[in-house]
């Protein structure tokens, strides 16, 4: 799907119109949200279906100011909660997903702005589902959002940023020059960031490949703001992670023995095929042991259900055995998604489950690359696109360009390392070093290509240190 929320300054201009058709041919966006239409609803209906919208929502002009209009096509289903001069409050369906959709316009003037911060406050108390939040806010988070004129003082920043922490909401992942606003104020001209797309963390799960993309001026003195969901993003094969829930099985220890030591030749056998037999023979373990967290809480669920509503003794005798195994599921699920957060700071066992799945969502939607730019503007999209051509960038940087430099000469330098010192720097690392090194490193950092974290390392030491030293 595709959004397109854009402060047009007045649908009659001709330019505006025809940039409008023409980002509807290249882009072909599914909803398309206008502020400062300064037109009556006959004229945003014509438009509407002049653009290929069948459906559309208007909230006339005060005045000569102001403005919106809301338009999508029948391939979206669109349902109206609320709407005002400053927000438009929208239910939306597409693809048999559903999500919240509320089109911003923020006050012109910024004594006024706090109604609607409030107001969208007001609304986030119920709203427990996938948001989006687009339009232009006329407001901005800090002085980095702007260039030219004086500072701001922090203080009159505060209301925004408030609403932000208070709605849980973020700034989408975003392409291209974010300063979307460009305007002359007395003698300087100014560059803000006013329009954007936010999204609470709960969207952001569920579209964790949606971004933002900023697209040029032409028009209006804003910038066009198109939100694409990437909703069917091509899913990559998911890479060998070792699983921290391994550790607790009883059989733990002998499967990596007999995965790290499964060639009979054992002493010729490469590090490489012995870490890829034990990944193998730790996969196999997981399989059989069942560590999909959610599926275990609910089968546990459904027999602690049905012990309860038994009159059978016998049977509800087995009430606190299947609590435990309760217990233990919400543990193992908390430690899942702990390790998938990278979090480093908040401790597993004060029920963060929802916490850190949050935080490995976002963290996944912002790691992803879904394109790159080169230096002459040139787009690359898909893994292999991308691959090859950050190969091709890379191999340019390495590379010689063929002028000479000058040898160095060292005699002049004066000796600061004797040989005592030398000898001390170039002697083998002992075992001790090594072990003590490994040991040093968090237990979740980010894995080699092995997939293999220093958790398991540490764990199975005596197991796999000889080879690996």
């Amino acid at each position: 799907m595709r959004i397109i929320s854009w402060n047009c300054q007045g649908i009659g201009v001709p330019l505006t119109q025809s940039r409008l058709f023409r980002l509807n041919r290249i882009y072909k966006y599914d909803i398309l949200f206008l502020m400062e239409t300064l037109n009556q609803c006959a004229v945003l209906h014509k438009l509407a279906c002049d653009l290929g919208f069948s459906n559309v929502i208007t909230q006339p002009p005060n005045g000569r100011s102001g403005g919106l209009a809301l338009m999508w096509k029948n391939n979206v289903s669109l349902s109206l909660i609320s709407q005002d001069e400053r927000i438009i409050d929208t239910f939306v369906t597409y693809n048999n997903k559903s999500f919240y959709l509320s089109c911003v316009y923020g006050h012109p003037i910024q004594s006024e702005r706090h109604h609607l911060w409030q107001q969208l406050e007001q609304i986030s108390d119920n709203r427990n589902a996938e948001w989006l939040l687009i339009g232009d806010f006329n407001e901005i988070l800090s002085n980095d959002e702007k260039i030219g004129c004086p500072l701001r003082e922090e203080w009159t920043f505060r209301n925004f940023r408030n609403m932000i922490s208070y709605c849980d909401l973020e700034d989408m992942r975003s392409r291209g020059d974010r300063f979307t606003w460009v305007g002359e104020r007395h003698t300087f001209t100014v560059k803000c960031c006013l329009d954007r797309a936010f999204t609470n963390s709960v969207w952001s799960a569920t579209y964790p490949n949606a971004e933002t993309e900023f697209l040029d001026f032409s028009g209006s003195d804003h910038k066009p703001v198109l939100v694409h969901t990437n909703d069917s993003f091509a899913q990559r094969q998911k890479p060998f992670r070792f699983d921290n829930r391994l550790v607790d099985i009883p059989t733990f220890k002998r499967v990596v023995h007999e995965g790290w030591n499964t060639s009979h030749n054992s002493q010729s056998i490469a590090i490489t095929e012995r870490i890829r037999c034990c990944r193998q023979a730790m996969a196999k373990l997981k399989h059989r042991s069942n560590l999909n967290s959610d599926l275990h809480i609910k089968t546990l669920h459904e027999r602690i259900n049905r012990t309860m509503e038994s009159t059978v003794r016998v049977e509800r005798q087995h009430i606190p055995q299947i609590q435990e195994s309760l217990t233990k599921a919400y543990s193992d699920e908390e430690k899942y998604w702990k390790q998938k957060s990278r979090n480093q700071w908040m401790k597993e066992g004060d029920r963060n489950t929802g916490y850190f799945h949050a935080c490995a969502k976002v963290r996944i939607s912002q790691n992803r690359i879904n394109s790159i730019s080169d230096d002459q503007g040139h787009i690359y999209t898909g893994d292999k696109e991308i691959g090859r051509h950050a190969q091709d960038f890379f191999t340019t940087i390495y590379s010689t360009n063929g002028v000479q430099v000058s040898p160095i000469d060292f005699a002049d330098f004066p000796s600061t390392v004797t040989n005592t010192i030398n000898l001390d720097l170039t002697k083998p690392f002992s075992d001790s070093e090594i072990y003590d090194a490994i040991s040093q490193i968090g237990d979740d950092k980010a894995p080699g290509p092995d997939g293999l974290t220093a958790r398991f390392y540490k764990r199975c030491w005596d197991i796999v240190g000889q080879d690996v030293i």
